[in-house]
């Protein structure tokens, strides 16, 4: 923090701030003159004793498996225990897994196997993203000047000093997202050889899931507006079926002599139904935690969804001499989320490999091994979720004729029209080996073509109707290349030795949005679907600087935005990356790692973004650091007083190093020795050990939409991946 005073701005022998007697002065009014910086203080809230929210989370897990049977029955049952803490202690999770399968040869052509499984979870979490009960965004709002001194610290040795927007770990441990998790699995499969060419097979099952979402917060615990203050609860309970069944009849026979051929047909039928019931009330009697004990604002609300699926297959394939395969296929769908136009959807696909050095008049040589010519072709298909074809309308209380009656209220507008995204794709590869399979190499190319593809587009305010529908717009096209080498450097008796590199590359675009659909705008402005542009584009106006005096601050006139948006970076990387080794010595020791990379996409900083509008006069390195570069400081200025955030996009290119263990075994030979053990083996591993990049946020892989967002790339006060450490234990007897 920069200012100017009379008095010491910071005691040393109180360990306290004394803003009082000092005047701010940020880069930007020091670059205009207006006062002088005389004295820099730094507080970091996220690594303080008195007022980080961080701890160091651990995890334990137990388990047991039992294996038996004879040559017609075998059996296999596990249980397993886990419980974990994360590094924010109010976040825990506590599971129990129980499974048990069984297979059965009834006869010598017909056999059974029947799998069950239960889980219970009980999670808390903590608040993230944009939330004002987020630790992080109470951490990184943290000023300096608010640091209490020790006399304060309450018996507890939490300081509660109001730095962000005033809570801390004391607080937040009141806030917390309770998920109780019951699922049960059961599942069978029959497997029928009719005759020697002709065989059934079946199998269906039930994923069962029950989930109460709950919240509780007591009156007076949260100091905040009237309604929470008086105290809240939240309960959200759903049961969730998922049906599925299979069965199909495949047929193995000879064509010609050195031709064989395997016909299948089949059908699927799916169904997914799910019921929730959601209540939430307010001014809570204390010490009570039911929603019957509130007693302002009740509401309560039901829903409800089931899609169903129907399926039908066949395929066809033929193999030549064994050294040339040819498939053949066709899938039929049809779901209930299909608008009324649509029946059944049909998805050829088809494929070729010829292992072409076995070919007699192939070239030998003793280095070449192996070489395997491939291409295949396909179609597949993306359903819109259940109700995205219906206009669905709410309740709401109206006051007619003097008195209140029940109304309705337009929630979200279906598309009648609408059908699934059909996606069509062909890929042209080989797969190569030398050396007696020492070195092997995998290469494939891509091109694949979304049409119809399902997305949010908005709707004109002038309709009446909601902000968006889901429509079918359009096409995207994805192509791009997969490399894979494997390289086995030694392997003997020994010790041997490993090495995998991975090189994927993508180029996105997209051809169409659609005739008369205008640019589909998101993420708070910033992104984009535009013709002729990558997915989820970032447009902005361009931001730039002129440090026209020379003294490393800028002021507002110093910072230059441009006059039009234009496109400054994709939100998908063009370049994936990863390489990994296995070391061995003996039958007692190996280490393993495991680095991967991503490059060419770019991610917004909004966690910075928010930190330094929130705290404008003091709260970030670009507001008053003196160490606080050019590029810095020009973005906070573009972002707070000119309206554009193109300064706070980043290049996210990075190189994480995702694990590295080590696992010691007992010799077989010791093993097999000892009548108690058969196996006995120790491994310890760590996990996102490191990270090299040169985004300035917190981490350049998180996104504030969660993994099932694919185009929204910003981070906003996102927890990153933590680092891991792990110590397991296997005993077999």
């Amino acid at each position: 923090q920069l200012g100017s005073g009379s008095e010491p701005f910071f005691d040393p022998n109180t360990g306290s701030f004394n803003s009082s007697a000092w005047d701010r002065c940020p880069n930007r009014l020091a670059a205009e003159g207006d006062c002088t910086q005389d004295v820099f203080a730094t507080f970091n809230t996220a690594t303080d004793g008195r007022t980080t929210m961080y701890s160091n989370g651990a995890a334990q897990r137990y388990g047991l498996n039992v294996t038996g049977g004879n040559d017609r029955v075998t059996y296999y049952l596990s249980g397993e225990y886990y419980d974990e803490t994360g590094v924010f202690d109010w976040n825990r999770n506590n599971r129990y897994n129980l499974r048990g399968n069984l297979n059965a040869r009834i006869t010598d052509n017909f056999d059974f196997s029947l799998s069950t499984g239960y889980v219970y979870s009980d999670l808390q979490l903590n608040s993230n993203d944009n939330s004002i009960f987020s630790p992080i965004i109470n951490m990184i709002l943290g000023q300096p000047y608010y640091v209490s001194t020790p006399d304060d610290t309450p018996e507890d040795g939490v300081n509660r000093s109001n730095y962000g927007f005033g809570f801390n770990a004391v607080d937040l441990r009141k806030y917390v997202v309770n998920q109780v998790v019951n699922r049960f699995t059961i599942g069978t499969t029959m497997n029928w050889g009719i005759t020697n060419w002709l065989s059934w097979n079946a199998n269906g099952g039930l994923d069962f899931v029950a989930t109460h979402d709950f919240r509780t917060v007591q009156p007076g615990d949260l100091p905040i507006a009237q309604t929470w203050a008086l105290g809240f609860r939240e309960s959200d309970r759903s049961n969730d079926y998922l049906y599925t069944a299979n069965t199909s009849l495949v047929a193995n026979y000879g064509i010609l002599e050195n031709l064989l051929g395997t016909s299948t047909i089949g059908a699927s039928y799916g169904r997914d139904y799910l019921r929730r019931t959601e209540g939430y009330g307010y001014d809570l009697i204390p010490g009570t935690g039911s929603l019957g004990q509130t007693a302002q604002g009740p509401s309560v609300d039901e829903d409800f969804f089931e899609v169903k699926t129907v399926g039908f297959f066949g395929q066809q394939e033929f193999a030549w001499r064994d050294l040339m395969f040819l498939n053949l296929s066709l899938r039929g769908d049809d779901n209930s989320a299909f608008g009324e136009r649509y029946g059944f959807i049909w998805y050829p696909n088809a494929s070729l490999s010829w292992v072409i050095n076995e070919e007699g008049w192939f070239p030998e040589a003793d280095w070449f091994s192996t070489l395997r010519l491939r291409t295949a072709w396909g179609q597949s298909g993306l359903r819109p979720n259940f109700r995205d074809a219906l206009t669905l309308y709410g309740s709401t209380g109206v006051r007619r004729d003097g008195q209140e009656s029940a109304g309705l209220t337009l929630t979200s507008t279906g598309n009648e029209q609408l059908q699934p995204e059909r996606t069509t794709e062909y890929e042209l590869g080989f797969d190569m080996a030398f050396f007696q399979e020492r070195l092997g190499l995998e290469f494939t190319y891509f091109n694949k073509k979304s049409e119809d593809a399902l997305i949010a587009r908005r709707l004109p305010p002038s309709l009446g109707l909601t902000a968006s529908v889901l429509d079918n717009l359009g096409s995207i096209r994805n192509s791009g290349t997969e490399l894979g080498i494997n390289l086995n450097v030694v392997d003997n008796d020994t010790w041997g030795w490993d090495l995998r590199f991975t090189n994927t590359t993508l180029d996105n675009e997209i051809e169409e949005l659609g005739e008369g659909v205008e640019p589909i705008i998101f993420n708070r402005g910033s992104q984009r679907h535009q013709n002729g542009l990558p997915a989820g584009a970032f447009y902005m106006q361009p931001v730039s600087y002129d440090d026209a005096d020379g003294n490393g601050l800028l002021s507002v006139d110093e910072v230059i935005v441009a006059d039009t948006a234009e496109f400054l970076g994709r939100a998908l990387p063009t370049r994936l990356n990863s390489f990994s080794t296995t070391l061995r010595l003996f039958d007692w020791f190996s280490a393993s790692t495991l680095f991967e990379g991503r490059f060419g996409n770019h991610q917004l900083n909004d966690t910075e973004a928010f930190r330094c509008g929130f705290r404008s006069t003091y709260g970030c390195a670009a507001v008053s650091s003196e160490n606080a570069s050019l590029e810095e400081q020009a973005g906070y200025i573009a972002d707070r007083y000119l309206g554009s955030p193109g300064g706070t996009l980043f290049k996210a290119d990075f190189i994480k190093w995702r694990e590295l263990s080590f696992t010691f075994t007992t010799p077989s030979r010791w093993a097999s020795s000892q009548a108690w053990a058969q196996g006995l083996s120790i491994t310890l591993a760590g996990r996102n050990l490191a990270t090299f990049t040169d985004y300035p946020g917190l981490d350049p892989e998180t996104n504030e939409g969660g993994p099932s967002d694919n185009w929204g790339q910003s981070e906003f006060n996102t927890q990153p991946p933590v680092r891991s450490f792990l110590v397991r234990l296997n005993y077999t007897f």
